[in-house]
């Protein structure tokens, strides 16, 4: 999830910070179409040619409905985890922000992601307040966009960006 700020905005985030490939993006997709038009259970034991049943419900079940994610996206090899809303400014205006400094982010859409509802609920009982934007540095909660411009204005948030080895100035 590196790169310009389209690129940030537009990645296709999964757990642990991974983008997915385009074969597996394109799989995930048509996995969402069907369960949209057919229900879950169907989606769950008709996988496309291309992908056999046991590789299409160990994508399904490991890969993009993991139930504990949370847990391991704050665990990632990004030093930054951001939750995020694609169609929120608050949202935007903070990735833009930490990723200027060149941070190393992991960025989750959570009104892109198949379990993004499950997600928040988990945020908000973190006391993430909005849910989004939810900026973790280091694997600790730093909060949302006042609690990061603070840092900002305040000096504070290269340093903490620093310590989490998110950013080498």
């Amino acid at each position: 999830m590196e790169g310009d700020s389209t690129n940030v905005s537009k990645a296709v985030a999964t757990k642990c910070g991974r983008s997915l490939s385009s074969y597996t993006y394109r799989l995930r997709k048509k996995y969402l179409n069907l369960k949209s038009a057919k229900g879950e259970e169907y989606a769950r034991s008709h996988p496309p040619p291309e992908c056999d049943l046991e590789k299409w419900k160990n994508l399904i079940d490991k890969k993009w409905n993991d139930a504990n994610w949370l847990e391991l996206a704050l665990g990632a090899e990004k030093p930054v985890v951001i939750f995020s809303k694609s169609g929120c400014c608050f949202c935007h205006t903070i990735k833009i922000l930490i990723h200027g400094f060149g941070a190393s982010l992991a960025v989750y859409e959570l009104d892109e992601l198949p379990n993004g509802g499950q997600l928040e609920r988990e945020l908000l009982s973190l006391g993430c307040r909005p849910s989004v934007p939810a900026v973790f540095i280091g694997g600790e909660l730093v909060g949302g966009s006042n609690e990061v411009m603070s840092l900002h204005i305040r000096g504070k948030l290269v340093q903490l960006l620093k310590k989490a080895k998110a950013i080498f100035i």
